[in-house]
């Protein structure tokens, strides 16, 4: 599986928010690191799998609340469907959790989950927050 590369198609126009974009970025290409890992150490796949998942967790939380702070300041119309899909996400990965603590490791599918997640919420839903804030006032 490759690696996601950043690119300018990504940026929403907001440093910090591409910051983050970048950051998590980096966390998924980590989660996809793990797919080419053998099996000779089931445990310390795991513990990888499972530091992983509560990175992405963990920082998924700090960039919803700054991009949903953004949302509320530029008065954006689809707010909470917006949230709505943050939500979704943070489910998701409550179950990955979950399910990876009983010994569910799905290291390629949640890699793949990471990639079309992110390149679809970046590029359908945050570039919409894009076009409203650029709209001619």
């Amino acid at each position: 599986m490759e690696h996601l590369v950043w690119s300018d198609a990504y940026s929403v126009g907001v440093y910090e928010l591409d910051d983050q974009h970048m950051r998590l970025v980096g966390t998924i290409n980590r989660m996809i690191d793990l797919t080419s890992l053998t099996k000779p150490d089931e445990a310390a796949i795991k513990a990888a799998y499972l530091k992983v998942l509560d990175d992405m967790v963990q920082y998924a939380a700090v960039h919803f609340a700054t991009e949903e702070r953004y949302l509320k300041s530029i008065g954006y119309p689809d707010f909470d469907n917006h949230v709505e899909e943050h939500e979704k996400f943070s489910e998701k990965f409550a179950a990955l959790k979950q399910k990876a603590t009983a010994g569910e490791l799905d290291i390629s599918g949640t890699s793949q989950f990471l990639q079309s997640w992110l390149s679809g919420h970046i590029l359908h839903s945050d570039m919409d927050y894009r076009k409203f804030k650029e709209r001619p006032a």
